[in-house]
């Protein structure tokens, strides 16, 4: 997305910002909403993966022979690689779902930057 290009308002053609505006605002929000869409199921990828982890943390302090306590498996569950990469991918899309978000918020201010001209 273009976000400087699509906020930058043209004083000399109001009448062509006008007709966009509504377009560019609901462009702009549908994106928000896919990444949102988009974030949501990363977060429930998330939640499998920290369980799997949570199952082989349990497993692997019973084969060691230690006593389980919720602090090492949480431990594990942190070293754990595919967790991590899920937990980087999650706060990825969540940046990105922010950024998208506060472009809308910006489509705002344009219209009502809009009005005033």
């Amino acid at each position: 997305m273009k976000y400087a290009e699509d906020l930058t308002i043209d004083k000399n053609s109001l009448d062509n910002e006008w007709i966009k505006q509504p377009y560019l605002y609901m462009q702009y929000a549908e994106a928000y909403a896919q990444a949102d869409y988009e974030k949501q199921k990363i977060k429930e990828k998330m939640d499998i993966i920290k369980a799997q982890a949570d199952k082989r943390a349990r497993e692997q302090i019973i084969i060691e022979g230690d006593r389980i306590t919720e602090s090492k498996v949480s431990s594990l569950i942190l070293l754990d690689e595919e967790y991590r990469n899920a937990c980087t991918n999650f706060n990825e899309k969540s940046l990105e779902t922010a950024v998208i978000g506060a472009a809308v918020k910006a489509m705002e201010h344009k219209k009502k930057s809009l009005e005033k001209l």
